[in-house]
């Protein structure tokens, strides 16, 4: 089975690390890789100037199905653009 970044994923993202290791069995619901991406954002300070603030936000991906690792074709480190 291959599992895919899905649409609703804020991209680009970088991954962080894998947390299974190839060979190892998944259920759903498993966390499978964490990965972060920045968001901007406009922010006002205490005296109401507003700015743009840059936030990395970490997230962790969970299996959607039951299954086993057989090869991980991401790595920590990579760039994902785009679903898939």
């Amino acid at each position: 089975m291959k599992i895919s970044s899905p649409p609703g994923m804020r991209y680009p993202c970088t991954i962080q690390a894998l947390q299974k290791k190839t060979g190892a069995k998944v259920r759903r619901g498993d966390k499978l890789f964490t990965y972060y991406y920045e968001e901007t954002l406009k922010e006002s300070d205490k005296w109401g100037v507003e700015h743009k603030a840059t936030h990395k936000r970490h997230q962790h991906f969970d299996a959607t199905a039951e299954g086993e690792i057989t090869r991980w074709l991401i790595k920590p480190g990579a760039l994902l653009e785009r679903p898939g």
